[in-house]
């Protein structure tokens, strides 16, 4: 599940979002490693830029990190990571480095003040102009994702050419949707996700 708003060729500035980490799955195995997290992609969607929360990324604890995967020849480049604990509160932010022509993303445990800070090249000057959030990797059993619940993300902040877009329109998709899983949008500033673990 996930939710997009378009940018419609305008550049995006800037992105921040704050979530609370879910609690623990009932097992700790046979999820692919969900994710929760946002991003951005230029249009065609050649190369995708995000801060993540993820569980059992290798092993069954929940870290945080930034990455970038690029849709074309399949190359992903994660950062070091954090560790983090159900409850624990992440924010993040993407924001455009204009001398640069790079990204620089940043998340953090707001609790234990550890936090990750990544630049990556504005990729063959693309226009990053689409803002995605999403749940992502479909668990071969419901009990392998969070028993909560839900993932809320809030206080979410979107600037095109830095100028803070007031009314983000977003628009809530399902893709091979898992255990009743929707993207359910709040207000502009809020979206989130559900399923039935």
């Amino acid at each position: 599940a996930y939710t997009v708003a378009k940018g419609n060729g305008r550049l995006v500035t800037w992105v921040n979002a704050t979530w609370t980490v879910p609690s623990y799955p009932q097992v700790s195995f046979g999820s692919n490693a969900p994710g929760f997290w946002f991003g951005i992609e230029p249009v065609p969607a050649n190369v995708l830029l995000q801060p993540i929360l993820a569980f059992a990324d290798g092993l069954p604890y929940y870290t945080i990190f930034n990455g970038e995967f690029n849709w074309v020849n399949g190359e992903w480049l994660p950062s070091s990571s954090v560790s983090i604990k159900p409850g624990q509160t992440v924010y993040a932010y993407i924001k455009y480095l204009p001398k640069e022509s790079a990204y620089e993303l940043f998340i953090q445990n707001v609790e234990s003040k550890q936090s990750v800070t990544t630049k990556y090249a504005r990729f063959n000057n693309y226009v990053f102009t689409d803002v995605y959030f999403v749940l992502e990797h479909q668990p071969d059993f419901c009990d392998a994702y969070p028993a909560n619940g839900q993932v809320t993300f809030t206080n979410i902040n979107i600037e095109y050419d830095n100028k803070l877009e007031h009314n983000v329109q977003w628009t809530p998709k399902t893709f091979k949707p898992a255990c009743d899983s929707k993207a359910h949008v709040l207000s502009s500033k809020s979206v989130q996700f559900t399923w039935k673990p």
